[in-house]
C-alpha cells in the first residue's frame, strides 16, 4: 500500500492504474472538479479508489454531498479506505456500476470480473436524493447506455464530466439540447500539472 499526499489530502494505493489516476484528478483536474459548488450534490459513477470523490467532498463541504459508487471489490474497499482516511462524512460510497438492473461482465486491464447493476434513478431514490448538481462519469464503455436510459436524471445537472470510450459523437448527440461540449485539452491538462507543481511541490508524494 502506497500513498499519495496532495493539498491536504491523503489517499491510498496500490497499482500503476491508481496513480494515473490520482496524477489525472487531483493535478490536472482532468474531471473539472474547479466547477463544484458549495452545498452541491455530486454523483461519482465509477468512482474507482475514490480520488475525485475525496476531492469533490472537500469542494462541496459538509452540507454538500457525495455519492460515489464503485463496482469492483477491491477498488470499492480503498474507496471506503480513502473515504474515512479523509473524515469525508458527506459521502456514500456503494458496491454497484450503473447500468439496467442486473449482472454485467467486463475486462479491465487483463482482468475480467463481474458486478451488480442498477439504474441512477433506483441508486438515488434508495438514498432520498432528488436533485443532483453535477455528474462525473468514468465507466468503462456504458457511458452510451446510461445517458440513454437515464438521461431525465443525470440531464438535471448542471455539469456532465465523462471519460469517453470512443464514443464522443454519440454522447454529444445524447446530451443535446442544453449541453455545450467541451474537450479537456491535452494544453490545459499541461498547464494545470505545472502549476499545481509550483504551487505544491513539497506535497505531491508517491511513496
Amino acid at each position: 500500500m502506497k500513498s499519495f499526499k496532495y493539498n491536504g489530502l491523503d489517499l491510498v494505493y496500490k497499482q500503476a492504474d491508481h496513480l494515473i489516476s490520482l496524477t489525472e484528478v487531483l493535478l490536472l483536474d482532468t474531471y473539472r472538479a474547479d466547477l463544484l459548488k458549495k452545498d452541491d450534490t455530486v454523483v461519482d459513477l465509477g468512482a474507482d479508489i475514490g480520488d475525485f470523490s475525496v476531492l469533490a467532498s472537500r469542494k462541496v463541504g459538509p452540507n454538500g454531498k457525495v455519492i460515489a459508487l464503485e463496482p469492483h471489490v477491491k477498488d470499492y474497499e480503498m474507496l471506503k479506505m480513502n473515504v474515512e482516511r479523509n473524515g469525508c462524512v458527506n459521502v456514500i460510497a456503494l458496491n454497484i456500476g450503473v447500468a439496467e438492473p442486473g449482472e454485467k461482465e467486463i475486462s479491465f486491464w487483463g482482468r475480467k470480473y463481474s458486478f451488480m447493476t442498477d439504474t441512477p434513478e433506483n441508486l438515488l431514490a434508495r438514498k432520498e436524493i432528488k436533485k443532483i448538481d453535477f455528474v462525473k462519469m468514468d465507466i468503462e464503455g456504458f457511458e452510451l447506455e446510461v445517458i440513454k436510459n437515464s438521461f431525465r436524471t443525470i440531464g438535471q445537472a448542471d455539469g456532465i464530466s465523462i471519460e469517453l470510450h470512443g464514443t464522443r459523437d454519440k454522447v454529444d448527440r445524447m446530451l443535446r439540447p442544453g449541453f455545450v461540449f467541451r474537450h479537456t485539452a491535452s494544453r490545459r491538462a499541461c498547464e494545470k500539472f505545472i502549476s499545481s507543481l509550483l504551487a505544491h511541490a513539497r506535497a505531491v508524494i508517491a511513496q
